[in-house]
């Protein structure tokens, strides 16, 4: 299982707007107080925009480090990753993919059972990182590397958060990176970053991470639709729903499924399950819907747009997520969701919501 040194959060709302694992979409879009924000991060999607990558991750002194070569392809949702990992001069390899966003696969002993989806946010969270990083300390982004930039770059005030949509860490400030940047001949770029930042918000000792490696254009980052899946271990990538403490959480992960022969039969099954259904103008799902009346949160059921489409978004006292990054759907025939009744829907993770009010923004406030 991959060494994640970032603290990591559960992301247990995420799924409402992410039903597959849209790193690039989901988890880069968006930014909290104090961390990476548009302002300091304005020109990241340059550095973002490079299809393949490497990435060494150790600690100075130490021979143990964590190595991924992998790519993504933002057309299709494919990313696959090599691994390599050391524990005590032990190598252990495997293989990820991740097809189409949904289905997770895996070769080699790179997962801990039950918390496979580790062996992807680990990868992620580094790749982030290192991009964002790179973002403040070169703002130029890639074209402003001619031959190698020497780095000592550091922030005071503002830190670094990293998320995908079941995992997330941060850089507390004050934080410092050193080392260089190079300009490869193919445009790609070559880096070695020393990351010293503080433990945690509580704890004023520092941690150095070095991080080096690649970004680059892949080859052909899309996975072959005529892999065959026989040799490797699948997982459905999305939203989990469990009873812990007598209360039912949404929580993202991997969920063993079953085989597929060839990738291309993944691709169909994606195809048919991101229809978004058909219009029917005879129901109108408009309101606030909860698993519980009593409950101050839920999803708000709204038109968007003049075909008839939904946005389903999960709001609290807190607010509602952005409509605007939803998927949108008609509701009927949509694969995601079932229709028991006018007030009755239930989701593909097997709750059952209830329209509470014909109002898309009742006051949501927790009971004392």
């Amino acid at each position: 299982m991959p060494r994640i040194r970032l603290p990591l959060m559960s992301n247990r709302h995420s799924a409402i707007l992410c039903f597959a694992y849209l790193w690039f979409v989901c988890a880069r879009g968006a930014a909290q107080p104090g961390s990476c924000d548009n302002a300091n991060c304005k020109n990241l999607p340059a550095w973002q925009a490079f299809s393949g990558f490497s990435l060494r991750l150790g600690a100075p002194g130490n021979v143990d480090y964590d190595f991924w070569r992998g790519s993504v392809d933002k057309e299709t949702d494919d990313i696959q990753i090599d691994v390599e990992e050391t524990l005590s001069r032990h190598a252990v390899r495997g293989r990820i993919l991740l097809i189409g966003g949904h289905v997770m696969a895996l070769q080699g002993p790179i997962a801990e059972p039950g918390y496979e989806i580790d062996a992807l946010d680990g990868p992620m969270l580094e790749l982030q990182l290192v991009e964002k990083v790179l973002s403040r300390v070169l703002p130029g982004g890639p074209t402003s590397v001619h031959a190698t930039a020497e780095i000592d770059f550091t922030d005071k005030e503002t830190g670094i958060q990293i998320a995908t949509p079941s995992a997330g860490g941060v850089i507390q400030a004050p934080w410092r990176a050193t080392g260089r940047v190079s300009r490869l001949a193919s445009g790609g770029v070559q880096y070695q970053l020393a990351l010293t930042s503080r433990k945690s918000e509580q704890d004023a000792a520092t941690r150095t991470q070095v991080l080096s490696g690649k970004l680059f254009e892949a080859t052909r980052p899309r996975i072959d639709d005529r892999l065959r899946l026989s040799a490797w271990t699948l997982f459905r990538v999305g939203p989990q729903s469990k009873e812990v403490n007598g209360s039912r959480i949404i929580d993202y992960g991997a969920a063993p499924t079953a085989a597929y022969k060839t990738v291309a039969d993944v691709r169909k099954e994606i195809e048919a399950e991101e229809s978004p259904g058909q219009p029917d103008h005879s129901k109108d799902f408009t309101g606030f819907w909860k698993t519980n009346c009593d409950d101050a949160f839920g999803l708000q059921i709204k038109h968007i747009g003049t075909d008839g489409e939904y946005s389903v978004v999960f709001c609290g006292p807190g607010g509602c997520e952005n409509p605007a990054q939803t998927r949108l759907t008609f509701i009927t025939k949509d694969p995601h969701y079932q229709i028991l009744s006018a007030d009755q829907i239930r989701l593909a993770d097997g709750d059952i919501y209830h329209r509470c009010t014909n109002e898309t923004n009742p006051i949501l406030k927790y009971q004392k």
